[in-house]
């Protein structure tokens, strides 16, 4: 890579990180472009050089939220752990990655949030990898006899996230208590499983 396109990438991940900040605070509707460029420490409308219009920005924000979450689960093995352990096991690495990274965790629930069709889109696209992987969990268990084997893993899976999302946003608006992934990964699993458990 030329000294050139380093800068270039380089000013793209700093135009990324200060996106990620205005968009968890003022949501994509809010944020504004020139600060967004000013607090990255690039001149007024410098985003324009790198993003042709601020969804893409946000698109953009939103996928290198989601590789860096990627990266994390990528860390994580199946093992020998059953299906319901191996959920509580990925619960656990999605509410660490929003501890260390708070500003990309709330612009996520944010976004959720905000009922928009296309936004919510941009999110499942982006952390499709995220989803496949709670959704082999929810299959190892049915196979394994755990859960139910009517349970669709797709629909579980995206019911899982978005318990984890409201159990993190719940922490961060109204809980005084800080965010604490292996207690709040017990409870979700817990409710979570207790109402699709194979009696």
């Amino acid at each position: 890579m030329s000294k050139r396109e380093r800068k270039k990438s380089e000013n793209r991940l700093r135009l990324i990180r200060s996106a990620a900040k205005a968009f968890a605070a003022q949501g994509l509707k809010g944020a504004n472009i020139n600060l967004i460029s000013l607090n990255a420490g690039l001149g007024k409308g410098t985003v324009y050089n790198y993003f042709p219009s601020k969804r893409e920005l946000f698109v953009a924000v939103l996928n290198w939220a989601a590789s860096q979450l990627n990266g994390q689960m990528g860390k994580t093995e199946p093992g020998d752990q059953n299906g319901i352990a191996r959920l509580k096991s990925i619960i656990v690495v999605i509410l660490t990655f929003y501890q260390e990274r708070p500003e990309l965790a709330k612009m996520l629930i944010r976004t959720v949030a905000a009922h928009q069709v296309e936004h919510q889109r941009a999110v499942l696209a982006a952390f499709e990898p995220t989803l496949a992987q709670l959704q082999a969990a929810l299959a190892a268990g049915i196979e394994q006899g755990e859960l139910r084997a009517d349970l669709d893993p797709f629909i579980s899976a995206v019911t899982l996230w978005g318990m984890i999302n409201h159990q993190a946003a719940f922490h961060w608006l109204v809980s005084s208590r800080p965010l604490d992934p292996e207690g709040v990964a017990d409870l979700v699993t817990t409710y979570f499983v207790t109402g699709v458990r194979n009696l």
